[in-house]
């Protein structure tokens, strides 16, 4: 069914990093108010709906209401997205509904966002993803051996520990302490996940650019995504909140996705994500050797990771996990870009409902089971 071509305003308005990353999960039962005041930029619509007519579709609306989903659901089958609803609610004892609209965090899809920047605008500026780390930082430990590829790929085997950075408030203050305690870690033999190696690549980007990476966001990706940076969405008071699965809502904290810079600092809804990935796909952002150096794995140890986006089912799907502050993303693609199904949920499930819900949609449409390899 084709998307709605009427938005619906609505009264009340609203906003909206697992595998690929998990950050803080606390349990402090802290009631927002659902407060009038909101940005008219994230007003609550239903631009991007698509109820369920298909008899597939109607399988996987009821499937979502019997687990009792909270979040956002995007199915695309063919190239023709069959399902885009809202479900549950923005906050535990809110009267707002999860919509198309809502945005939520994309936490670790953010390194996507990354990697698409830092190969645009290196590229640019004349260099490449072979172009080596001591081009940048020549007292960085062995940069002179590891290259912007390796960064995207985390296999540079850098490493910050347990240090965790306190002065939050600028950019490039908070990347140079990173890195004044950044260290190879040559003990590690193998891929690890990590987010170092994406905070080196910011302070990259901010020597080629001179540009902070919200501005980088903005300029780069501009509104057709609909990509929002920490600031704006700290400022939305009908911002939807994450939740435990016992149902308690976790208190929006913004230094926690402060100290996620470049890796779990940016928010969208599902429509926004299916868009980016699908364009990158279809080379519509990044040209196909750009969008090669992002999403191609180079590790013989750990060969299905690049650029924010795990190799799965036998290599025929994209997949990212994300988790954030009781949020959890799931995206599954084709590498076609023609089927997809993201799930964006503001109440994580430790039981896996989440996971098994999406994997269980995304079989259904592409006709066989998923296939997962081990981590």
């Amino acid at each position: 069914m084709p998307l709605k071509k009427h938005a619906k305003w609505l009264v009340a308005i609203v906003s909206i990093a697992g595998i690929c990353g998990i950050a803080y999960l606390g349990t402090t039962l802290v009631e927002h108010p659902d407060s009038a005041q909101s940005d008219s930029r994230d007003a609550l619509t239903h631009e991007h709906e698509v109820v369920p007519e298909a008899s597939q579709a109607v399988q996987f609306d009821n499937a979502i209401k019997q687990n009792k989903f909270s979040g956002t659901v995007l199915v695309v089958k063919d190239g023709k997205p069959i399902l885009n609803q809202g479900y549950g609610k923005t906050r535990i004892r809110s009267q707002r509904d999860n919509t198309t609209a809502t945005k939520y965090p994309i936490a670790s899809l953010t390194k996507n966002v990354t990697a698409v920047l830092a190969v645009k605008q290196l590229e640019a500026k004349g260099y490449s993803p072979e172009t080596k780390v001591s081009t940048f930082y020549p007292n960085l430990p062995n940069a002179e051996n590891i290259t912007i590829r390796q960064l995207i790929t985390m296999n540079a085997k850098y490493d910050t520990s347990k240090f965790v950075p306190k002065r939050l408030g600028d950019e490039k203050v908070y990347i140079d302490e990173i890195l004044k305690h950044t260290y190879y870690n040559h003990t590690k033999t193998t891929w690890h996940y990590n987010a170092t190696d994406y905070h080196i690549l910011i302070g990259i980007l901010h020597k080629v650019t001179g540009k902070s990476y919200e501005q980088l966001v903005k300029e780069t990706f501009g509104p057709q995504y609909e990509l929002q940076t920490l600031p704006g969405y700290a400022n939305n008071l009908a911002k939807p909140l994450g939740s435990t699965v016992e149902g308690v809502n976790i208190p929006f904290n913004k230094s926690e996705y402060q100290k996620e810079l470049g890796t779990g600092d940016i928010f969208t809804n599902t429509w926004g994500i299916y868009q980016l990935l699908e364009s990158e796909i279809k080379a519509k952002i990044v040209t196909p050797q750009q969008f090669k150096a992002v999403s191609t794995p180079m590790s013989q140890y750990h060969e299905i990771y690049s650029g924010g986006l795990y190799s799965e089912d036998r290599g025929r799907a994209y997949f990212c996990r994300g988790v954030m502050q009781g949020f959890e993303d799931y995206v599954y693609m084709s590498k076609d870009g023609r089927n997809a199904v993201i799930l964006q949920s503001n109440q994580y499930s430790v039981t896996g409902k989440n996971a098994n819900l999406a994997k269980y949609i995304y079989g259904k449409v592409v006709g066989h089971e998923v296939v997962f390899k081990n981590y």
